[in-house]
């Protein structure tokens, strides 16, 4: 007789250890927001903001300098001292006073005791003018052909802290104008245009006024 050997083995699935992750350590210190964008802001006038500084070293932050460039600046009661204990924050306020018209930027630079010293923040803005005409249009009704209408007056206003160019002024169609801008209108200050209407044909006559001054003034003229 013929025996048989039966074997049976049980196998055992091993259950699977989780992987250990990796989890990068934090930057000696953060800043928030890295880069600050003051938008349009009048020439000679100031806005704030502020950038925090968070110290995520185990022990205290020598804080050496805080220095802002261009039309920027750091100001007093900004609250970051010589020195940030660990896991605090401070606040670093910056202000904006544009000098000139047009895009501005600068950099806000912390030197401190933190690997990667300085840090720096990026600094933008723009300078604009405040410019305002007493009516975006003047009207003159009907004229004769042939004949010159009575002068009307548009005045040309400037609020900003700084001169603005006025020249190259263009007139079109059956109008002209004289004004008392000169090369530059002053700070704080107004000058005049006068305009006549002389129709070379019947009929509705329209014109424009543009100067290259900026941003762009262009009153209409229209009878």
């Amino acid at each position: 007789m013929t025996k048989s050997l039966i074997l049976i083995g049980l196998c055992c699935i091993q259950p699977m250890r989780p992987q250990s992750q990796s989890v990068s350590a934090p930057a000696p210190v953060t800043l928030s927001p890295t880069s600050l964008s003051f938008g349009s802001q009048t020439v000679g006038t100031t806005s704030a903001a502020s950038v925090k500084l968070t110290n995520n070293q185990a022990t205290a932050l020598t804080i050496s300098t805080i220095v802002a460039s261009g039309d920027f600046a750091v100001v007093q009661n900004s609250t970051c001292g010589a020195s940030l204990a660990s896991g605090k924050s401070c606040a670093i306020n910056v202000t904006f006073t544009p000098s000139a018209i047009g895009a501005r930027s600068g950099a806000l630079t912390i030197t401190d005791s933190a690997a990667g010293s300085p840090q720096v923040v990026p600094l933008n803005g723009a300078g604009v003018v405040n410019l305002s005409l007493s009516s975006g249009s003047l009207s003159f009704g009907n004229q004769d052909v042939g004949t010159t209408s009575a002068i009307k007056t548009v005045s040309l206003t400037n609020s900003s802290s700084i001169p603005i160019a006025v020249s190259g002024v263009v007139i079109t169609g059956d109008f002209t104008q004289t004004n008392t801008c000169g090369g530059n209108l002053a700070a704080s200050s107004s000058c005049l245009f006068s305009v006549k209407f002389a129709p070379t044909a019947a009929g509705t006559r329209n014109g424009t006024s543009q100067s290259p001054t900026r941003p762009r003034i262009a009153p209409r003229w229209s009878p």
